[in-house]
């Protein structure tokens, strides 16, 4: 399976296990829709989440996943990177800097 670094998991935002993520994605809307898969590389494998809830604060994503509704749930995920699978995703350009 291949797969494609949509973003980075910059830092934790708030108690409620919502995350801050920098997107190399030109498609946010869609990627981090409810409901979604997004993968989180931990230790080189590539763990699935489902997206709960998705916006945009200040110009920076701002994403939680389910059952993941805790800062002390999630805090193991800061700076690991995003991927979604090739199959399941645009075939465009990351925006990535």
């Amino acid at each position: 399976m291949e797969y494609l670094r949509i973003g980075v998991i910059i830092n934790t935002f708030g108690l409620k296990g919502e995350l801050k993520i920098k997107s190399f994605s030109d498609f946010d809307d869609e990627r981090y829709q409810k409901g979604n898969e997004v993968l989180v590389k931990i230790n080189e494998e590539y763990k699935p989440f489902i997206v709960d809830t998705y916006r945009i604060i200040k110009g920076t994503s701002v994403v939680s996943f389910k059952d993941h509704n805790d800062i002390n749930l999630v805090e193991h995920l800061k700076k690991k990177e995003n991927y979604a699978k090739i199959s399941k995703s645009r075939c465009f350009k990351s925006k990535e800097k």
